[in-house]
């Protein structure tokens, strides 16, 4: 009886260290994957990531010049979308900061409002402005695919991550 408890102790142990192991090493993945530029930074916007790393590169079909050209284009556009969510965000923890108060300001909210409103609208334009140089690059039929993706959604199922196969140009 002993010999069973103590295997059953052992076995317990052995899957605790792995689970133990394996979120270890998944965060650290996520760490390095974010250090890379894949994901959001402090100002939630972090490094735009590299066209090479793009599941667009494989629905677009992109050559090699064109994805030089879309880097340089993204390298443009990074600060700019930065300093705007930046806004965005100092705009929110204000808000945060009179949503706490005991009786909230209703005039100083709305201001807070109208002021979070202008600046999406601004980075939506800047947004449109940055789209219109991407397409400048693509061929017709590469833009009519570029459409095609906004028209489905970045998030549907045929374009989450994993979905492309790297080199064909196909999705699943």
């Amino acid at each position: 009886m002993s010999k069973k408890l103590l295997i059953i102790i052992l076995l317990v142990s052995v899957a605790i260290n792995l689970g133990v192991i394996f979120t270890f090493g998944y965060n650290l993945w996520q760490e390095h994957n974010f250090r890379r530029g894949h994901g959001p930074g402090p100002d939630m916007m972090g490094p735009m990531p590299d066209w090479r790393h793009s599941p667009l590169r494989y629905e677009l079909n992109l050559t090699d010049e064109q994805i030089e050209k879309l880097n340089i284009i993204q390298e443009e556009m990074q600060p700019i979308m930065s300093l705007s969510m930046q806004e965005m965000l100092k705009t929110r923890k204000e808000l945060v900061t009179l949503w706490m108060e005991s009786e909230t300001d209703s005039t100083k909210a709305d201001s807070l409002f109208q002021k979070l409103t202008t600046a999406q609208i601004e980075m939506e334009k800047q947004m449109l402005t940055h789209l219109k140089k991407i397409s400048e690059v693509l061929t017709p039929e590469q833009r009519k695919r570029l459409f095609t993706f906004f028209e489905r959604g970045p998030m549907s199922p045929k374009m989450a991550p994993g979905a492309m196969r790297p080199g064909k140009g196909e999705i699943r």
